[in-house]
């Protein structure tokens, strides 16, 4: 009986057993190794959304690098031309105040100008000019007109009662400064200009000098003899703010030089 007893429970052991090989061999995951579904692979394919947003911010965190790096390459470009343009101003206000006879640098050009003098036959003579003040400059003869004799008040037209001492002063480059370079100043004083066409001072004194300048020419003197030049405020006679300073201030010059001109 016990032996029969063992039998039956083998015989119903093997019998499960094979079931469920059955089962396992023909079921919906006979095909798949690892147990899975068959969709499940496609489903883990797909990006979840948290993946796809970390992907789209490292996406602008490059691109604002890059924008970043070409912002810092266009501000160092911008510095390295500040310093540049620095440099050169340094440069000009050192030339400008050697040229104003500042320091032995002054006293050079000064000796250098009369090493030239001297080899064009000495220094230049002054004239009589009705309506112009002369003045002996080192070894340059400056013909000094008050803007007010020329000009109305921010105004660059010459006035019409002034042709007589233009004509004068074209009689005398003719003569005593034949072949002279001449360079024509336009200055004016420090008040701001208000009420003209003129955007500044500075404009108006170059306006001015060239107005001085075709007048010259229309009555022979040749271009290639004269220069103009307009430095508005910054070279005042007197340092002073009276009305009477100001008016003197406010001039052209006509600049005899001893170098010929074209030299």
């Amino acid at each position: 009986m016990r032996q029969s007893a063992r039998i039956v429970r083998v015989s119903v052991l093997l019998a499960l057993t094979g079931t469920a090989l059955t089962g396992c061999t023909g079921g919906p995951f006979s095909n798949n190794p690892y147990g899975m579904q068959p969709g499940s692979q496609a489903l883990r394919s797909q990006p979840s959304p948290g993946v796809a947003q970390f992907r789209d911010a490292h996406q602008r965190a490059v691109a604002l690098d890059a924008d970043n790096q070409q912002l810092h390459a266009a501000l160092a470009q911008q510095q390295q031309q500040t310093s540049q343009m620095q440099a050169a101003l340094q440069q000009s206000q050192r030339e400008l105040a050697e040229l104003r006879g500042s320091g032995d640098g002054g006293s050079v050009a000064r000796r250098g100008v009369s090493a030239r003098a001297a080899s064009h036959g000495g220094a230049l003579p002054l004239v009589n000019i009705r309506g112009a003040d002369v003045v002996q400059d080192g070894d340059l003869v400056r013909i000094r007109l008050e803007s007010s004799h020329l000009f109305n008040s921010g105004q660059a037209s010459l006035k019409a009662d002034v042709n007589s001492t233009l004509d004068s002063i074209a009689q005398a480059l003719r003569s005593e400064y034949a072949g002279r370079s001449v360079g024509i100043e336009g200055h004016t004083d420090s008040d701001p200009i208000t009420r003209s066409k003129w955007k500044n001072n500075h404009e108006l004194s170059v306006a001015r000098s060239v107005a001085v300048f075709e007048a010259l020419k229309r009555r022979g003197i040749p271009e290639s003899q004269l220069f103009v030049a307009g430095y508005g405020p910054n070279h005042p006679i007197a340092a002073s703010s009276s009305k009477q300073t100001k008016s003197q201030n406010r001039r052209v010059e006509i600049v005899v030089y001893p170098e010929s001109a074209g030299s």
